[in-house]
């Protein structure tokens, strides 16, 4: 009979975690006065800010996705074309933020526009 081989983990040391991580999560909470603070002192972001960051996040899940094919060297519009020609049934709303925004480069160009190929 073979002799049975050791488990990789039985190698490394045990280390034994705390017994409630909720501890950690009290020590790392700022006070109510710090929150107060730091929204004080930060600068207001206007409703078009919010607004275009939250396009410009769908748009970048968009690009990660790999459902709608690669989208290296083309745009965000041709890359949703081409999804929409093969099937693939791209969503809508990428089609339309595109659109609204089709002379605005950071909305057209895909998340890897500016690597070389």
């Amino acid at each position: 009979m073979s002799k049975k081989q050791p488990l990789i983990t039985e190698s490394f040391p045990q280390q034994k975690l705390p017994a409630t991580r909720s501890s950690k999560r009290l020590e790392n909470k700022p006070s109510t006065n710090d929150k107060q603070d730091a929204v004080s002192s930060s600068t207001p972001r206007s409703n078009a800010d919010i607004l275009r960051e939250a396009e410009l996040n769908i748009l970048r899940k968009f690009d990660v996705r790999m459902d709608y094919g690669p989208c290296t060297g083309i745009t965000r519009m041709e890359r949703w074309d081409r999804a929409d020609r093969n099937g693939l049934n791209p969503p809508d709303k990428i089609k339309q933020i595109i659109l609204k925004h089709e002379n605005d480069t950071e909305y057209t160009n895909n998340l890897w526009h500016d690597y070389p190929l």
